[in-house]
């Protein structure tokens, strides 16, 4: 019995009767650094985008620019409540001033 050593390699030929170009070892190494590349690209994208969504989850959003539901009902009551203050003082300013009600047993002692 002869060993596999002794036997040629046909792979080549095979593969150009079949019309199959096999690759010549330039082009090989050309595919594995353009994948060896295309993976260090890959890598640096998926850091950069984790980056970014960890950066924008870590740092407070920023203040809506418009008021919220709360906070404008909220101002709301605080103006009406100071409406209603000045024109309470603005009635009572106006009301003429009542001398003060004598008290029944002040009242009961003159009278005798």
């Amino acid at each position: 019995m002869t060993g596999h050593r002794d036997s040629p390699d046909l792979t080549e030929t095979v593969l150009r009767r079949l019309g199959l170009r096999g690759l010549s070892s330039r082009d090989a190494s050309r595919r594995r650094r353009i994948r060896a590349l295309l993976r260090v690209a890959m890598c640096l994208a998926v850091t950069g985008a984790a980056g970014v969504i960890i950066l924008r989850t870590m740092t407070s959003p920023a203040p809506p620019s418009e008021p919220t539901i709360s906070s404008a009902i909220r101002h709301d009551m605080e103006r009406h409540a100071r409406t209603i203050d000045r024109t309470v003082r603005s009635i009572r300013a106006l009301a003429p001033t009542l001398p003060e009600p004598a008290s029944p047993a002040v009242g009961a002692a003159a009278e005798r």
